[in-house]
């Protein structure tokens, strides 16, 4: 919402988007006054969380130019703080502009201080504001605001604008406002009525060349120096004064005519001609680029500061909701994602347990079990790395020791040979090798340290030790026992050959009296055997 104020009438107007939208028009004197606070009371009834601007504009506006001491911080605002208190005793609401430094001299700041001269030209419309706790924008002035509409005309050192305005009294039909500016920066501005008896193009030139005399005297406009003289006004009034600057040429001056209707649409304004008047552009100038506030006292400014601590909190909530989504959208993705995984595991698991209990079910094709065979074999270092692998040959043997329950294997040797001479010396070794060596772990250095080369025909021996179970001084059934197992193992390995029989470990007066059919009251002894298995292996 937008407000503008003069001392004649007051205009609301709404901001849609990038556009403002006259909503209605309010007269201020006289009598008019307090129906005017309650036509915008009712409006603020209607709407009451519309942030709202003030604009003014009116005689009551006073301009005056100086200069304070280049200094920054504490020390300059408390400089500008006692020059206002100096030149506008009996008003708050005021404002400085500063406008750059002096060239020479102690370069000190060039300041523009401006005010409202009569405080109760704004108060009942803030007290309607603070009543209804609407957050106010700012208090704004009409000519410090013109300045933004510079950029989108002619440029030159010194400029004078005229544009118009609504009726400032009952007895005028229009006003105009002249405002000057020296070096795109406000100087001075005035407010001019315009009467229907009055000829508008004399009238306009007899104003211009007032201000003309008076910057020349006062120095504010150097000698020789062209003055640009920017005019907005209607299409009609544009002809007017185009055919009246072919007559006659100003003196240092450089007049410049622009249609007020074609230069609202070139900056997108869209509204009725009837309509358009200077503050019109510098409101919608305003809603497209905010400028700092004016005249606006810290207590008016109260609700817009607490509306933009809710913003604020609102917005930081909204951060805070959206980065928790976001958080736990990303833990929630990858929870999914660990499910699958352990999901996928569990399943594998599933499968291979199924397969373990199914393995389990099945009759072993290994009575006796291979590890068990591989853990007394006693094959050391003696493996050589040869490149021959002792599995197959203990499969067969377990297959066939499966049929030999009786018998218990108590060592397992195995090895490689060129020969049969050389075979027989490589047991002896194994027989007699310390017991250090025997448990020394087979590692891949001892058995590259130890390998050797074997001819193409070679020999791979296995000799089993052992002992008859139960026996129990039945030396003749284990001897019988013992050779049903060598028996059994010529199918498999036709060069078996029996080393030691049970009864060939028998002491001589047992076996006596085995013999002799009486009862053995000697010590007994367990009933051991030996069994040689030579495998041939041929040139491929």
């Amino acid at each position: 919402r937008i407000l503008h104020l003069s001392d004649y009438e007051a205009f609301e107007y709404l901001a849609s988007g990038k556009n403002i939208v006259e909503v209605q028009r309010l007269l201020l004197h006289d009598s008019h006054l307090d129906n005017a606070l309650a036509e915008f009371e009712h409006s603020l009834q209607y709407n009451p969380r519309l942030p709202t601007i003030l604009m003014v504009d009116t005689l009551q506006e006073e301009y005056q130019r100086g200069l304070i001491p280049h200094v920054m911080g504490r020390d300059r605002q408390q400089l500008i703080d006692h020059k206002m208190r100096r030149l506008f005793e009996h008003t708050a609401f005021n404002h400085a502009t500063f406008q750059g430094r002096e060239i020479g001299g102690r370069g000190d700041d060039r300041v523009l201080f401006t005010a409202l001269n009569n405080p109760t030209f704004v108060q009942p419309w803030l007290e309607l504001l603070t009543r209804y706790k609407i957050s106010l924008l700012g208090l704004y002035s009409l000519p410090l605001l013109s300045q933004q509409l510079l950029k989108y005309l002619p440029r030159a050192p010194y400029t004078l604008l005229i544009a118009p305005t609504p009726p400032i009294n009952a007895h005028t039909i229009q006003g105009i406002r002249q405002t000057f500016f020296a070096q795109q920066q406000l100087q001075f501005s005035r407010l001019l009525p315009l009467t229907t008896a009055q000829n508008y193009i004399d009238y306009i030139m007899i104003q211009i060349n007032q201000v003309q005399s008076y910057l020349s005297n006062s120095r504010i406009l150097p000698a020789n120096t062209t003055l640009l003289v920017v005019i907005l006004a209607s299409a009609e009034l544009v002809y007017e004064f185009d055919d009246f600057l072919d007559k006659q040429k100003p003196n240092n001056m450089n007049i410049e005519t622009i249609d007020i209707l074609e230069f609202s649409n070139y900056l997108g304004l869209k509204m009725p001609e009837n309509q358009i008047y200077l503050h019109t552009l510098t409101a919608y100038e305003l809603v497209r680029a905010p400028v700092k506030n004016h005249y606006a006292r810290k207590i008016d400014l109260r609700y817009a500061v607490y509306r933009q601590v809710r913003r604020g909190i609102y917005l930081t909530s909204l951060l805070i909701l959206l980065s928790s989504i976001t958080v736990s959208t990303f833990y929630f993705i990858g929870g999914f994602q660990e499910q699958k995984t352990v999901e996928g595991i569990l399943s594998r698991v599933a499968v291979q347990e199924s397969q373990l209990r199914e393995l389990q079910a099945e009759r072993p094709h290994l009575p006796i079990g291979i590890e068990y065979i591989r853990d007394i074999a006693n094959i050391g270092r003696y493996l050589k790395a040869q490149h021959v692998s002792p599995q197959i040959s203990w499969l067969n043997l377990s297959h066939v020791l499966a049929k030999c329950q009786n018998l218990t294997l108590e060592r397992l040797e195995w090895g490689v040979a060129g020969s049969t001479t050389e075979f027989a010396g490589l047991f002896t070794q194994i027989s007699t090798v310390n017991l250090a060596d025997e448990n020394r772990e087979l590692t891949p250095d001892n058995v590259i340290n130890q390998t050797t080369t074997l001819p193409e025909n070679f020999i791979e021996g296995l000799r089993l030790s052992g002992k008859v179970e139960h026996s129990q001084g039945d030396y003749l059934g284990a001897e019988l026992s013992v050779k049903h197992c060598v028996e059994v193992l010529q199918p498999q390995f036709p060069k078996v050959k029996l080393l030691l029989s049970p009864l060939s470990k028998v002491p001589k007066e047992i076996l006596q009296e085995l013999l002799g059919g009486s009862d053995s009251t000697a010590k007994m002894t367990e009933a051991q055997f030996i069994i040689e298995i030579l495998i041939e292996h041929a040139a491929k």
